[in-house]
């Protein structure tokens, strides 16, 4: 809100929670910054002078983000023809193949790093990967990772839904089989929530395709991986989480 001092002048003023004020205050002493009116004077400043430049970032976003899906098409293929074809394929084009899809991954991960620059975080992760299987944690942390998202592991449902009380990822790969409550359970509850019901939610299991596909429907899940999986599936869930 402003307000007209005697001088005449204006004066700009900001109502913030006690928590935004502490942030604030955190962040002044962190950066050496004495005051929130010399923060907020040289935010401003900073806006006004950059403006078409961040203008120009968040359509560069839109373009990175378009070019997401078809480099994952193209690894897709590549993994295709690199493991179900490489009896039928030349050596020196079995070569090529491979080229072609580590210099796509290489560039898959740098829209992923240039995406997260310009867009900004809304949480300090984006996939929230729940399985009490310490291997499947770590393979898919690393997998993910590799491409440029943020991880966070959780190995059952308790441990899961207090997680969900402070954030809001982009995207929950969630075991069934977990050790204290059924992911099926844990989806349910996820689902009814009104802050989370928006976010993802694939069922990673070994379970049966049927059983699971049946579930998925029951608990208003989106999908599901079944064990033991190929990364290609995980592939093509990049354009949810950017």
């Amino acid at each position: 809100m402003t307000e007209k001092t005697e001088e005449g002048t204006k004066r700009f003023s900001f109502l913030l929670t006690d928590d935004e004020k502490l942030s604030w205050k955190s962040f002044i002493e962190k950066n050496n910054i004495s005051t929130i009116s010399k923060l907020l004077r040289q935010s401003v400043d900073f806006y006004l002078k950059n403006y078409s430049t961040l203008e120009f970032f968040r359509d560069f976003s839109k373009t990175l983000h378009k070019l997401k899906e078809p480099l994952g098409n193209i690894k897709a293929i590549c993994e295709i023809l690199l493991n179900e074809k490489k009896a039928e394929i030349k050596w020196e084009n079995l070569s090529l193949i491979k080229d072609i899809f580590d210099q796509a991954e290489i560039l898959q991960e740098r829209i992923a790093n240039m995406n997260k620059l310009n867009t900004g975080e809304v949480t300090d992760f984006d996939v929230l990967i729940v399985d009490d299987d310490p291997l499947i944690n770590k393979i898919l942390t690393h997998f993910f990772e590799d491409n440029g998202y943020r991880c966070k592991k959780a190995i059952n449902g308790k441990e899961t839904l207090e997680i969900l009380n402070n954030s809001h990822p982009r995207l929950i790969l969630l075991d069934i089989v977990l050790p204290d409550i059924s992911g099926y359970d844990v989806c349910k509850k996820i689902k009814s929530n009104q802050d989370l019901k928006n976010i993802p939610v694939y069922y990673i299991t070994a379970l049966s395709a049927s059983e699971v596909r049946e579930q998925t429907k029951n608990t208003a899940a989106d999908g599901y991986v079944l064990k033991p999986f190929k990364f290609h599936e995980f592939e093509q869930l990049f354009s949810i989480i950017s």
